[in-house]
């Protein structure tokens, strides 16, 4: 903890440039400041998966985000090589470190000159959780020689707004629509014959009886003409489930056929079989072409 304390100090001094020596600028729709000693950059953007920036910094649970750091100069070169190192650290508001990388680029031993454009991503997902608030802080230094780059950005993580969800004396942590075969939280779009989860996480309030909960489960989804994809009364089948892996997480899915090319809507509802708590998930999504 010594080493991340003193990284802390290091990154909270400073605040925000491009094209500067020692200088010190702000972004505001970005919550963005920078600074840079001998390193500077012509542009830095916020951006999502599809390269499409951002014009804020609230993020929805799950999105990919890349921050990139558009023709960086100032390295120390050797035979058309420059040798660039990148810290990355997220702070939650409650000054809990939450995710840490000494180095993104330590699995590079240099990169070619024409390369200069450096970035790094981050998927706002566990740990970061939704509902909360965070400060990365990113350290570029050059290698070779004594020039560095620092940035700090404040941002907010929200869940899907196309997921809503009604509790009945439960609490959840999260609920996201997830593909296991990609182990991406997907965001506004499905692909059809895939299998789509709607994870639920951290779901606490079901009555315990000698270490196991008694749930049940519905799934009805239909297209937007309401024509109905999928109707089922109970997964379950009756099936009790150990009370420490239900609440980890409760992940029922559907696939969408191929022939459907249009948004779909869902509900899922999970209840107590022993007490009247529950909880009700209705959701929209679109389907890939």
């Amino acid at each position: 903890m010594r080493t991340l304390s003193l990284i802390i100090i290091t990154l909270t001094t400073f605040m925000y440039s491009c094209n500067f020596n020692q200088s010190v600028s702000v972004n505001s729709s970005l919550n963005l400041i920078t600074a840079g000693d001998g390193l500077s950059c012509e542009k830095i953007s916020i951006t999502d998966s599809d390269g499409k920036e951002f014009s804020n910094t609230s993020f929805i649970y799950g999105q990919e985000v890349f921050i990139n750091f558009t023709n960086v100069s100032g390295f120390v070169k050797e035979d058309g090589y420059y040798f660039p190192g990148m810290k990355l650290m997220i702070v939650s508001s409650s000054k809990d470190t939450v995710l840490y990388y000494d180095d993104l680029y330590e699995q590079y031993d240099d990169l070619e000159s024409s390369m200069q454009t450096l970035m790094a991503n981050i998927t706002m997902a566990k740990p970061i959780h939704s509902g909360e608030n965070y400060t990365a802080y990113l350290f570029l230094w050059d290698k070779k020689g004594k020039g560095t780059f620092k940035a700090e950005f404040k941002f907010s993580v929200i869940s899907n707004p196309s997921i809503k969800v009604k509790t009945n004396n439960v609490k959840i942590e999260e609920v996201y629509f997830y593909d296991a075969e990609t182990n991406k939280v997907l965001i506004d779009k499905i692909e059809p014959g895939k299998n789509v989860y709607v994870q639920i996480e951290g779901l606490k309030g079901f009555t315990v009886k000698d270490d196991y909960v008694y749930p049940g489960i519905s799934l009805k989804v239909t297209d937007s003409k309401g024509n109905i994809l999928l109707d089922e009364s109970d997964l379950t089948g009756g099936e009790a489930f150990h009370a420490e892996k239900f609440e980890h997480n409760v992940s029922p899915y559907f696939i969408i056929n191929s022939d459907v090319q249009m948004q779909i809507k869902g509900s899922c509802t999970v209840w107590d079989k022993l007490s009247e708590k529950s909880i009700t998930i209705d959701f929209t999504a679109n389907v890939k072409k």
